[in-house]
């Protein structure tokens, strides 16, 4: 089981539950201020950290190791966060969810998310691919409603290129699936134009009642 800390919703009741997933290198904490900045009063986070080492960081975890078993671990990720999201469901069982990952941490949320049942009601992946579409599409069962899916990228990203998102974004739409996409002019990272575009979206997409946001 993933590992995870939770920041309760700040403001009464919660109305939806997101789940962060972090990047490469990184740990269940990083995304904690991207959740603060969102603002959203009404929603509970969960951050759980990824279950692999990463031997040439100091610290952190990692989703998948590069290489041979690329698709393995992409595969275990995705079981190990279908176990986390329906452990911490079982106590809001009819409240919405998302997923939101960065990098690595949107690999998954767009791999694992993909195939959930119930789905998401939205996945946000950020400076993130789509890994292996065409296994993907064989694996997801036809009745699945499909999730609203925003996908964003930095048209300067060194470290996964923009075409990646691109591509995503491409895949998804030809399936059908409602997907926006955008692009700023920034590298492997997270602006404040697109904290703003994300909280819009899962505003919407969760059904978060207006005046919810602080």
């Amino acid at each position: 089981m993933l590992e995870s800390d939770t920041l309760e919703a700040s403001s009464g009741e919660a109305q939806a539950v997101v789940f962060m997933l972090h990047g490469r290198g990184a740990e269940r904490t990083d995304l904690v201020p991207l959740a603060e900045a969102l603002a959203l009063a009404r929603v509970r986070y969960c951050f759980p950290d990824a279950p692999f080492a990463v031997e040439d960081y100091g610290s952190g975890s990692q989703w998948y190791a590069f290489g041979p078993n690329h698709a393995a671990g992409v595969s275990e990720s995705a079981e190990l966060l279908k176990a986390l999201v329906a452990r911490e469901r079982q106590a809001w069982p009819k409240l919405p969810y998302a997923l939101l990952g960065f990098s690595q941490g949107a690999v998954i949320a767009l791999g694992a998310g993909l195939l959930f049942d119930p789905p998401p009601a939205a996945i946000v992946a950020l400076s993130g691919y789509l890994f292996e579409p065409e296994a993907l599409w064989a694996k997801r069962p036809r009745e699945l409603a499909p999730p609203a899916v925003l996908i964003v990228h930095g048209s300067q990203d060194p470290i996964i290129p923009v075409r990646a998102g691109q591509a995503a974004a491409a895949a998804l739409a030809g399936k059908g699936f409602p997907v926006q996409y955008h692009e700023f002019a920034m590298g492997h990272q997270i602006n404040r134009a697109e904290i703003e575009l994300v909280r819009n979206f899962l505003q919407h997409t969760l059904g978060l009642r207006a005046g919810k946001i602080q």
